[in-house]
């Protein structure tokens, strides 16, 4: 146990730095691509490796949630599949983006939840058993939402095949998941190596995947680098802020607008990597690998920001109940 530990702790590491690895390892495939050429065949892999590890995290218990508080977990999950995807339509006809790189940008809004929410939900001081709901609810509504919406928002650059996608977000992610919620439930000690070495293999997992695919399309990132950019940030950005609102208008606490803020802006950019590549493009890549990046800096800083706040107003209650 004292290697599982030493993992689990390099892992808890890794997390804390995540930023600044990912940006290393976006930098090193610059200067050294061939490292990574190895991650684009092998990233139904690796995604289905990631995805076992989230389920084997999730009990059977945790879905009482879901029918316990079914208006909150609606309302996460409209935001997710409305919010994100309308914005990153739009996002590619108001700034006219070429399209390989405006399916991109519409497949990452079409994903579901990204895993590491959890995670920021926690540092943010937010409902974090709403956050887990609703990412697992939303990932496990993907198969189909997810193609759907592609191909009403997409249909019009590309051919969309909604039954090829469905298979692969079956395999690469259903069956995984649900492979890691039965080990949960009936494998109780793989489940604990398992869940030691996740904030590991998660981190490696997303500099793997942001470093093959840039690694894979320098010249395309070289002239649309800016753009792709620009696009990626404003996506996310009004992600986070219409999540936040839309909890607002329905009356959610802010605990519960935190999350619904982290669980909309957050996509799960690993998927919707593979997806591209598979179905698409490397090109069309691109912009999940940059959203990757990007939605993990500002999440954390939003999270960070939240963490704050509330530690301010916990000091101040103090102060007060103690006059």
């Amino acid at each position: 146990m004292g290697v599982l530990n030493n993992v689990e702790r390099l892992g808890k590491i890794m997390s804390k730095y995540m930023i600044i690895l990912i940006i290393g390892a976006l930098v090193y495939s610059f200067i050294q691509p061939k490292t990574f050429l190895w991650v684009v065949p092998n990233m139904n892999t690796i995604l289905q490796i990631l995805m076992f590890s989230v389920g084997v995290t999730i009990s059977i218990d945790q879905f009482k949630l879901v029918l316990e508080r079914p208006k909150d977990v609606f309302i996460g999950a409209l935001g997710q599949f409305t919010i994100m995807p309308i914005v990153a339509f739009l996002v590619c006809k108001l700034m006219n983006l070429p399209p390989e790189i405006s399916i991109g940008v519409i497949l990452v809004g079409c994903c579901p939840g990204g895993i590491s929410s959890n995670v920021m939900s926690f540092i943010a001081k937010g409902d974090v058993a709403l956050s887990v709901s609703l990412t697992t609810v939303s990932t496990l509504i993907a198969p189909i939402v997810t193609p759907a919406l592609t191909l009403i928002l997409a249909g019009s650059y590309i051919d969309v095949s909604l039954y090829s996608m469905f298979l692969s977000i079956i395999k690469i992610v259903l069956i995984p998941i649900i492979a890691g919620i039965l080990c949960n439930k009936y494998l109780p000690k793989v489940s604990e190596v398992t869940e030691k070495c996740i904030p590991m293999l998660s981190s490696l997992s997303l500099m793997c995947l942001v470093a093959g695919v840039t690694s894979n399309s320098l010249d395309n990132l070289k002239t649309t680098g800016v753009l792709l950019f620009i696009a990626v940030i404003i996506h996310n950005v009004f992600g986070h802020l219409l999540g936040y609102i839309l909890a607002y208008k329905f009356g959610m606490d802010e605990e519960k607008r935190r999350v619904v803020s982290l669980e909309v802006g957050m996509q799960n950019t690993g998927l919707a990597t593979t997806l591209a590549v598979s179905h698409f493009s490397l090109l069309a890549a691109l912009p999940a690998a940059i959203s990757g990046t990007w939605q993990t800096i500002f999440s954390a800083v939003l999270a960070n920001y939240w963490s704050k706040k509330s530690e301010e107003k916990e000091i101040e209650l103090d102060v007060y109940n103690n006059k």
